[in-house]
């Protein structure tokens, strides 16, 4: 039996809980929404089978490696942020990803 600590532990990385401030996330729909949530970076303490990851209005510079963590997911909202670049091949891993343009709905 595992001490009641290490449960502490555990029991958000199940859950998904690691939701940042400013952040709604929803792991029955698997909806993250970060609407001027002040984020520099994309968080990668999210629920990994989240679908949806909205981002709009943020500080965000980069998409980097933590989309590697969301292989599930479907569509991305990085629009009103700072980004200045997006490596190529940040999004390898989402096999069930759609590209769309910014005027078509998602």
């Amino acid at each position: 039996m595992y001490p009641w600590f290490l449960l502490l532990l555990l029991v958000p990385a199940a859950c998904g809980i690691g939701c940042p401030p400013g952040c709604e996330c929803n792991d029955d729909t698997f909806v993250v929404q970060c609407v001027h949530g002040r984020l520099d970076v994309i968080p990668i303490t999210l629920n990994p089978a989240i679908q949806r990851l909205v981002l709009k209005s943020n500080r965000i510079r980069s998409v980097d490696s933590a989309l590697q963590f969301y292989r599930d997911l479907r569509y991305i909202d990085l629009s009103s942020n700072h980004l200045v670049s997006i490596p190529s091949g940040n999004f390898l891993y989402q096999e069930r990803f759609k590209i769309t343009h910014s005027s078509e709905p998602p």
